[in-house]
C-alpha cells in the first residue's frame, strides 16, 4: 500500500509547514514488528537444538568380538552444537570392578571401532563424567548418526567388558 505523504500550512499566511507523520510512523512500526516476530521466531526453533541428549545401556553382549562380561553401565552424554568449540559431555555409572579404561569409539554397531576420545580419570569410583571436544566436523556427523558407541575395558576382558552404541534419546 502506498503512502501519500503531505505538507501543508500550518496556518493561512504562515511560512510554517507541518508534515503529516501518522502513516510513516505506521509503517515504521510494522517493520519493527516483522522483525521481533522473525528474530523471536529464530530464537524458539534454534532452542530446541542447543542440546541433545545421546543414551545407552551398556552390556557384555554388545562387544565385539563377545561376549564380555556380566556387569551393566548407562550412559548419557549431552552433544552440545552451540559451544565454541562444540562438545560432548558424557556421564557413565558402571558396576564393573576392575576397570582399565573407558572411552567414546568411532564405530558402528556390531563393528570394532577406533578410540576418539579416552576418559582420563577412571578412578573417580562408579560414577565417570568427561567433557570432549570434537576435532572435526566429520567425527561431528558420525556422532551424530549413531556411529560411536561407549566401551569399558577391565582386566579380566582388556579387549572389552561393556559396550554400548549411543543413540539419540528420541524425547531429548
Amino acid at each position: 500500500k502506498a503512502y501519500q505523504h503531505s505538507i501543508a500550512p500550518a496556518a493561512r499566511g504562515s511560512s510554517q509547514f507541518v508534515f503529516d507523520l501518522e502513516p510513516l510512523f505506521a509503517m515504521a512500526l510494522r517493520h519493527l514488528l516483522l522483525v521481533a516476530c522473525l528474530a523471536a521466531t529464530l530464537h524458539v526453533a534454534s532452542a530446541g537444538f542447543v542440546e541433545v541428549a545421546y543414551t545407552t545401556t551398556l552390556s557384555g553382549a554388545q562387544v565385539v568380538p563377545g561376549p564380555g562380561e556380566d556387569a551393566y553401565a548407562t550412559a548419557v552424554c549431552i552433544y552440545d552444537r552451540y559451544a565454541s568449540p562444540v562438545t560432548l559431555d558424557c556421564q557413565v555409572q558402571h558396576n564393573v570392578t576392575d576397570i582399565l579404561s573407558l572411552g567414546v569409539y568411532n564405530g558402528t554397531a556390531g563393528n570394532t571401532g577406533v578410540l576418539q576420545f579416552p576418559f582420563s580419570d577412571i578412578t573417580q569410583g562408579r560414577n565417570l563424567r568427561e567433557t570432549f571436544t570434537f576435532p572435526s566436523e566429520d567425527l561431528q556427523n558420525d556422532f551424530l548418526f549413531g556411529r560411536m558407541y561407549l566401551q569399558i575395558n577391565s582386566n579380566e576382558f582388556p579387549g572389552g567388558s561393556l559396550r554400548g552404541q549411543l543413540l539419540q534419546n528420541v524425547g531429548s
